[in-house]
């Protein structure tokens, strides 16, 4: 009996102990989770628990040799663990062994079905392979498990953003419901939004033969009821050529068929918002024919008499905004500001608090941002009173890193190196030429141990990142 009671009191101190070491993890403490897993596997060397967790240290610390030998002998001691083929099959991954990832990756599905996680770096693994159509389904099996798996759903806009879909290639419902609830719940990279929209509105509206133009007229209307297209245009950086030409297009039409009109139908309306906060968004960087600039110049024209009281307002006025929005910067306009304070609705009213409230609010905080000292020597000073302008870019979406701390992600980046104590209890960090603090948000969240100074020539970004940060 006291045998029996001595090794239920060993049986529970390993657990207390790999609890101990799971919260370590969690917590970025690597060293101290890689101790306590190492005293638990001195008591008991056949811990496969023990050898799959010191596993996930040494790899989040960088020591990718020794954490495929704690998998391997974890797999060795139970050939059944799911656990270790799927994370042995992750750091394969990460390592560039795609071949033998999605072998292992594959055993692991084979043991545990339900993880959708490892569908998904199966489907990596698969992609890397050249395998697309294996990826996809790969894909399409983690989103089935779980389709709110922000997992699954960040796998899917990674696939979609970095591979077209082909012609003969059939449309997956899930992913396309996968994309959406990207967008609606954030998490996932701006970038990455943008191409797999890109990728999948190109799979479903453009003309299989390369040749052909886009049959704008035709695409008018069920683009404006296509909320893929309206995100794309509203929430990202459209980077894609192809639909970079169908907005100039789509623009021109709208401009051409309404310039005089004192009201937008509502699929008009619709698509003249998303486009002006794609100019908005690009900085109004795009084409314009000769015929274009001309009715610009009128609208520019009927919204300043508008403004001076000298035309009728009301509703021509929310069409004016609109068009003109499409091609201007609306604070940019004489005596623009008063815009602010008419009681517009609708697609209107969206368009003015997004590109000229929500802009007016950032540079309210400019007079909070620390300058520079002044220079040494012979360099010659930055223009110290840069015009205003407008943040950019200005991102609604953003993925939340992993955390990590600093020694361990320079020993990911450089195997060789090995900085254990060499940065001390903080990290400082500048991020010279921040923009709107995308970069330095991002380190500050991954690096918990770190303090980052941002700097930058603009104080409108400076106070957008603020904004942002907080």
């Amino acid at each position: 009996m006291a045998l029996d009671s001595e090794a239920v009191s060993t049986q529970k101190n390993h657990h207390e102990l790999l609890a101990a070491a799971e919260r370590a993890q969690q917590s970025g403490e690597l060293e101290q989770a890689e101790a306590l897993c190492r005293e638990v596997l001195d008591q008991a060397p056949d811990s496969v628990a023990a050898h799959v967790l010191l596993g996930g240290v040494l790899h989040a610390e960088g020591q990718m040799i020794a954490a495929l030998a704690a998998f391997k002998l974890a797999i060795e001691q139970h050939p059944g663990c799911a656990e270790a083929y799927s994370k042995l099959g992750a750091l394969c991954l990460e390592l560039g062994r795609a071949e033998e990832a999605a072998a292992l990756l594959a055993r692991a599905v084979s043991l545990q079905t339900g993880a959708a996680h490892v569908y998904v770096d199966l489907g990596q693994a698969l992609r890397a392979l050249g395998r697309f159509d294996a990826a996809l389904d790969a894909h399409e099996a983690a989103l089935t498990m779980d389709h709110t798996n922000p997992f699954a759903i960040r796998g899917a806009v990674q696939l979609l953003a970095r591979h077209a879909l082909p012609p003969d290639q059939p449309l997956r419902a899930r992913h396309e419901t996968a994309l959406l609830a990207a967008f609606h719940g954030g998490g996932s990279d701006a970038n990455e939004l943008a191409g797999a929209a890109a990728n999948l509105l190109k799979r479903k509206y453009a003309p299989h033969d390369t040749n052909a133009t886009w049959d704008l007229e035709a695409m008018a209307e069920p683009l404006a009821t296509e909320e893929l297209f309206l995100r794309l245009l509203q929430e990202t950086i459209n980077t894609d050529p192809s639909l970079e030409v169908l907005c100039v297009g789509l623009r021109r039409n709208l401009l051409a068929a309404y310039h005089d009109a004192d009201e937008l139908p509502t699929p008009a309306a619709r698509l003249a918002a998303a486009l002006s906060l794609q100019g908005f968004h690009n900085e109004y960087v795009f084409p314009a024919a000769q015929q274009e600039a001309a009715f610009v110049a009128t609208l520019e024209q009927a919204v300043a008499r508008m403004l001076e009281g000298k035309l009728r307002r009301g509703v021509a006025m929310r069409a004016k905004v609109l068009l003109l929005g499409m091609y201007r910067p609306l604070l940019g306009l004489p005596n623009g500001r008063a815009l602010l304070d008419w009681a517009m609705a609708g697609e209107a009213a969206r368009v003015v608090i997004l590109t000229m409230r929500d802009v007016l609010e950032v540079r309210t905080g400019e007079d909070a941002i620390p300058a520079l000292g002044g220079t040494a020597g012979d360099v010659p000073p930055v223009a110290s009173e840069p015009p205003a302008s407008v943040p950019h870019p200005w991102w609604a979406h953003f993925e939340k890193p992993r955390r990590i701390g600093m020694d361990a992600f320079l020993a990911r980046c450089f195997p060789d190196f090995r900085p254990s104590g060499f940065f001390g209890e903080t990290v400082d960090v500048l991020v010279a030429g921040c923009g709107s603090g995308l970069r330095p948000i991002r380190t500050a969240l991954r690096h918990p141990n770190s303090k980052v100074l941002a700097i930058d020539g603009d104080r409108a970004n400076l106070a957008y990142a603020n904004r942002m940060a907080q």
